[in-house]
């Protein structure tokens, strides 16, 4: 998805309505990250709210975040004349996008050892519950010797 101009574009309907949320979803990230990126005055409310795009990607730009704390953002161009207003408007929301920076943070008191025993604990469990699930018919199936 990405933004689109949607008079140029002529869509209808139901295209309309999604074009639409695409582009509110877009606009409130562009304010998310200007908050980030220091543009909107620094200590704002930043609405991550506003939008579920917003809302799914909030983690990824919190220093708390525990899921690996790696963002990418691919700006995709096209070379055609007829398309430079939309290139250029996806250049600049790359660019204020290099602006945003994550410091992580050490959450005290993290023990490493009991972390990776409670994740493995929560694999046996999920792994017997899909057994059971098998047992009593369920579709689908665990594989032994599967990468894990």
């Amino acid at each position: 998805a990405g933004s689109e101009r949607t008079q140029k574009s002529g869509v209808s309907g139901q295209r309309l309505a999604e074009a639409t949320q695409i582009n509110n979803s877009l606009t409130v990230l562009g304010r998310v990250i200007r908050g980030l990126g220091g543009g909107g005055g620094g200590g704002e409310h930043l609405p991550y709210r506003d939008s579920t795009l917003t809302m799914l990607l909030r983690s990824s730009f919190e220093s708390d975040c525990k899921a690996g704390c790696f963002t990418c953002v691919v700006i995709n161009v096209a070379s055609e004349p007829e398309h430079a207003e939309e290139t250029a408007c996806s250049l600049q929301f790359g660019e204020r996008m290099t602006a945003v920076r994550n410091v992580a943070t050490l959450v005290a008191g993290t023990d490493v050892g009991q972390e990776r025993a409670r994740v493995a604990a929560l694999v046996e469990t999920l792994r017997s519950k899909l057994r059971n699930l098998e047992g009593a018919g369920a579709a689908g199936g665990f594989v032994e010797g599967a990468p894990r």
